[in-house]
């Protein structure tokens, strides 16, 4: 009747949480068979949950499915849906699909990696030092999000990396010298070279063990193709995701700007007329002294809080996913005009398209992405759509 079920998984939680050698020698037997996972992962006491006979039930439902295909980012999703209209609209959360996540991270920095391993795979003059190379570079990426939600942004990107690594794994294996290619001793990339900001505590926990599934996930990848058995058991790494208000919060706190390499994300679209008075208090306070700023969407706040912080590291690129309401309008002249000020320039832009979410009751927006930065960026693009629910192609631009 699922009476007891909650304290099972109360038991279950703290074996997780202990290592064997700690373990009581009496603990069933089945229970003793889980391993040591750590990482403070399952380290919070959380109270017992009372479960009914149909709780139960659909529990066990769940267990039918094969999680391990199932993409991390799907949690954002979930969490959007078990929310009313009113909080998604208070919070601006809505929650971007894979392929539109894709649209920002292609062109800011996934489309010149798989580029350059490309280059390297056809080259004559390819060899292991310069694979090796190519792998640091992979390895000493950081990327903030500074609205991440439930970290669908990071998951991707996270997901995309180890593709690419995975890829650079086989033109190594084929360089190697000796007999097989050891993976556990060259694995560079993983889940601490991520960094968020998330302002409701629970996506922020979501957002942190969305990538361990992930990590996980992509280490089962690696023993597939290799055949050697990868995981990283006990946990000792983590992405570093800050709960608190990315607005009032010095990100310079999260990660030094000289370690950062990308910010990206989708952050809240509030209009003017939806702020509440913290929110428009915010706005204010980031953009102090420009006048006209309290007609901005809360969205633009983001912008500003970015180009500020790239200034202590210019190399650093951004690309947000935001309403198209920030491209006309009253709007155009006091943002674009204030960030073009500081040394703003715009490497790509999506022009308008149409939101898609898989979530329930997901927003009615058209949105831009805009990526930009401090240096010029050769090989400007724009991509259009014919309709907003089109697939983009892309222009090359000059300006």
């Amino acid at each position: 009747d699922g009476g007891d079920l909650g304290s099972q998984l109360t038991t279950l939680l703290k074996v997780l949480d202990t290592p064997p050698a700690k373990r009581q020698k009496s603990l069933d037997e089945q229970l003793a068979g889980f391993p040591y996972v750590n990482g403070r992962l399952f380290a919070e006491n959380l109270r017992s949950a009372s479960f009914d006979r149909a709780m139960r039930e659909t529990l066990l439902d769940c267990t039918a499915l094969d999680w391990s295909q199932i993409s991390p980012a799907i949690f954002g999703s979930l969490f959007q849906s078990i929310m009313d209209a009113k909080s998604r609209r208070d919070l601006g959360a809505h929650y971007t699909s894979e392929h539109n996540i894709r649209k920002a991270l292609g062109p800011l920095f996934l489309d010149d990696l798989w580029a350059e391993l490309g280059k390297l795979k056809a080259s004559a003059k390819s060899n292991a030092k310069r694979l090796l190379e190519f792998h640091t570079k992979l390895a000493s990426i950081r990327i903030l999000d500074p609205a991440c939600g439930c970290g669908n942004f990071l998951v991707v990107a996270y997901q995309e990396l180890r593709l690419i690594e995975l890829d650079l794994l086989r033109e190594m294996h084929k360089h190697r010298e000796t007999g097989f290619l050891d993976v556990g001793s060259i694995m560079f990339v993983d889940v601490d070279q991520f960094h968020g900001i998330e302002y409701e505590e629970f996506p922020a926990q979501i957002a942190q063990v969305a990538l361990w599934l992930t990590d996980h996930q992509m280490n089962m990848r690696v023993s597939e193709e290799f055949g050697q058995y990868f995981v990283r058991l006990p946990l000792k790494k983590a992405a570093n995701i800050v709960h608190g208000n990315a607005l009032t919060l010095d990100w310079t706190s999260v990660v030094k700007p000289a370690d950062l390499s990308y910010i990206v994300g989708n952050p809240p679209f509030v209009g003017k007329q939806y702020q509440d008075s913290n929110q428009k208090a915010e706005l204010a306070a980031v953009f102090a002294g420009v006048k006209g700023a309290g007609v901005l969407d809360y969205v633009t706040a983001w912008h500003r809080k970015a180009t500020d912080y790239m200034t202590a590291n210019p190399v650093i690129r951004t690309a947000f996913v935001s309403t198209n309401s920030i491209t006309q309008g009253e709007q155009v002249g006091i943002l674009w005009g204030d960030l073009f000020s500081r040394g703003v320039r715009i490497h790509f832009a999506h022009r308008t398209f149409q939101w898609s979410s898989e979530a329930r009751g997901k927003a009615a927006v058209h949105c831009v992405i805009i990526g930009f930065g401090l240096q010029d960026h050769p090989g400007k693009l724009i991509f259009d759509y014919d309709t907003p629910q089109s697939e983009p192609h892309a222009v090359k631009a000059g300006n």
